[in-house]
């Protein structure tokens, strides 16, 4: 390209402008042919001794034309005069008048384009056009100082299976990338990161490995705060990155034993990073790991897990858990956090279900398979059928190595005045499965709270309570179990 004298001031200064892509089969256009001295640069003028008649017979205004320094060529070169358009051609289809100031300074196309050759095409009609940037001189920025690359460093592109945005920058994790022989290579404990801002730039160097030789492999990212959590399926690291130099960056704790199953089967919540597998739900802090599922552990353990996934509401202070997206009987199963327990929920039974995300009201909301449409849990407004079940843990008090007779118990519940909605009560002893008694008529249907005891007759180390009803106002309100020490068993 030509560089012209730089403008004496900023009103001449072409900053650049759209390009359109020419068309270089379309239309027939004479290429190659010369110029003459008579030409300045404004207007270029044919060779009249060559071919007058037919070298601009079919340009038009609008095409793209340029000027080289040498024939048989349709490449611009860097010394090449090329204008995004033409203004029209004259009536003896000897001389062309350029558009002024379309790729130059105002003024700068060639004065004497003598000994120029002349190549052109009209404008692409499909095309994307590219911007231009007249070349003035100013290198403010290079790729180098821009990237952190410099132009010849090749960068390994990668695919990764978990990412997470923490402090405007982005990880990336379970990887794969190429060796220098082309081939893949998974790194399954490897996380890259971006610059601060720069989203799409990874550097070969900006990455470290969690638990290389554990042999486990990273299945989610989590940020909370200036941490980012590690989920791998047995393992958890807590990424310490608050300082702003990546040199200090430290893994702050590593939880064992603990892990996610899913890239789905995680969430974040106001309390920590919430993880879940076949085994456990655990609620992940940097401090701690606890475990919100022992309550219900032997049902948890017992659940199948099929495109499984977990969302937090924060409206309500729930996490809500889809085990199994394709099961016949979709049961979600909801962890309150005020309240500490547990409930299962069937919602769009034999639906298949999409992983749960937290919708604009921020209630808990998935796609279901039947309709394509989107769902949301929320409160319903007609009362539920189902039988409303609480299952305790197993009570020792204090003692677990030491039988008691459990003697009587009282409840103060209510129910409604159905007389099928009786309270069921079952005991379990000692951990077992099977139940040891059943109180099935025993404490009736109650409109308002009421005390109702009887006798339980048991001996045992532990008592375990499941309470049943169908009633639609059950309101369990508090539960007194009378028991004697016995002293060691022998």
């Amino acid at each position: 390209m030509a560089i012209a004298t730089p403008p004496s001031d900023n009103s001449e200064r072409n900053m650049g402008h759209w390009l359109a892509c020419p068309s270089w089969s379309v239309g027939s256009r004479h290429q190659g042919f010369d110029l003459i001295a008579g030409g300045d640069g404004n207007t270029w003028v044919t060779n009249t001794d060559v071919d007058v008649s037919g070298n601009w017979i079919n340009y038009a205004a609008g095409d793209i034309v340029f000027a080289t320094s040498s024939s048989g060529t349709d490449e611009i070169g860097a010394s090449d005069t090329l204008v995004s358009s033409i203004d029209g051609v004259s009536g003896d289809k000897l001389t062309v008048t350029l558009v002024e100031n379309s790729m130059n300074y105002k003024g700068g196309h060639d004065s004497t384009p003598s000994g120029r050759f002349i190549y052109g095409s009209p404008v692409h009609s499909n095309k994307i056009a590219t911007w231009y940037i007249p070349n003035d001189g100013f290198r403010g920025y290079t790729y180098q100082s821009f990237t952190g690359r410099w132009s010849g460093q090749a960068v390994p592109v990668i695919n990764w299976n978990a990412s997470a945005v923490v402090g405007n920058r982005v990880f990336y994790g379970n990887v794969d990338t190429e060796d220098k022989n082309g081939q893949t290579v998974r790194e399954r404990s490897r996380i890259y990161w971006t610059p601060i801002f720069k989203p799409d730039e990874i550097s070969p160097s900006n990455y470290k490995d969690f638990g290389r030789n554990d042999g486990d492999e990273i299945v989610a990212l989590r940020a909370l705060g200036d941490r980012l959590f590690v989920l791998k399926e047995r393992n958890v690291y807590v990424y310490n990155i608050s300082s702003g130099s990546e040199m200090n960056w430290y893994i702050e704790r590593h939880f064992r034993g603990v892990g996610c199953s899913d890239k789905h089967l995680c969430t974040v919540t106001k309390y920590g990073v919430v993880c879940a597998d076949s085994r456990q739900v655990s609620l992940i802090t940097p401090q701690d790991v606890v475990e919100l599922s022992m309550p219900v552990r032997a049902d948890w353990q017992a659940l199948t897990f099929d495109g499984s996934s977990m969302s937090y509401a924060s409206k309500k202070n729930e996490l809500v858990v889809l085990p199994d997206c394709d099961s016949d009987d979709v049961n979600f199963w909801i962890y309150n956090f005020d309240r500490r327990s547990w409930a299962k929920v069937t919602q769009d039974a034999n639906i298949s279900k999409t992983n749960l995300i937290m919708g604009g009201d921020v209630n808990v909301a998935y796609a279901e398979n039947s309709g394509k449409k989107l769902r949301r849990m929320n409160d319903s407004s007609t009362a539920s059928t189902a039988t409303a079940t609480i299952k305790t843990k197993q009570f020792d008090f204090g003692a677990p190595d030491i039988n008691k007779r459990f003697g009587r118990i009282y409840c103060t519940y209510k129910t409604d005045d159905g007389a099928a909605d009786a309270l069921t009560i079952t005991c379990y002893l000692d951990g077992s499965g099977a139940a040891a008694k059943t109180f099935s008529s025993e404490f009736p249907a109650k409109a308002a709270l009421t005390n109702v005891g009887n006798f339980i007759n048991l001996v045992g180390k532990t008592l375990e309570l499941q309470f049943a009803c169908a009633g639609d106002d059950f309101v369990l309100d508090d539960v007194v179990v009378e028991y004697t020490m016995m002293g060691h068993a022998p």
